[in-house]
């Protein structure tokens, strides 16, 4: 295993594997930083996307070999600490997920479906995304980055097994 990267200064929330690592701040606590672990099926976990959401909290995307698809844990609080888990929702999609939270506080999910090689956007209706609504946005893109404008309406550069590096604008909120 690598060793954690260095603490920072600050307040930084960082992730490494499935693990959630809080940066503290120095002055309100002993140790330099804290681990909280999220998920612990031993290999099953691949590509993880962290975000804070709309209050703060972090929260972590990820494929789940065993699913077969993108996992989205929610904490319910500033560490992630044990029970501090709000949600965890299992979404359409697969590997290299990207994540946001719009301006109602819902996620926003890119990634890449491994069964027929489509890029996919997944909005949760809801904060706790107990439900979720999936858009195919092109039959080709791995890697992928997605931001949201202030209009909530998706922007993904995404590459493409043709060796090409593709930009998506979407000119509203499913992309539609």
């Amino acid at each position: 295993l690598f060793p954690p990267p260095p603490p920072m200064a600050g307040r930084v929330c960082c992730a490494w594997a499935i693990t959630a690592m809080m940066c503290l701040v120095p002055a309100l606590a002993s140790a330099p930083f804290r681990i909280e672990t999220l998920g612990n099926s031993g290999n099953n976990y691949d590509r993880v996307a962290l975000r804070l959401n709309g209050q703060g909290f972090p929260a972590v995307a990820f494929y789940d070999y065993t699913l077969g698809r993108v996992k989205l844990v929610q904490c319910a609080d500033d560490v992630c600490s044990s029970g501090g888990q709000a949600a965890t929702a299992v979404l359409p999609g697969g590997r290299y997920p990207a994540l946001q939270f719009d301006t109602q506080g819902r996620a926003v999910v890119t990634s890449f479906l491994t069964s027929n090689y489509s890029l996919v956007l997944t909005r949760c209706a809801d904060a706790a995304c107990s439900s979720s609504t999936t858009q195919l946005l092109s039959t080709q893109g791995t890697y992928n980055s997605l931001q949201l404008t202030a209009q909530d309406h998706p922007r993904v550069a995404y590459y493409t097994g043709s060796q090409n590096l593709n930009y998506l604008v979407c000119n509203d909120a499913l992309c539609s």
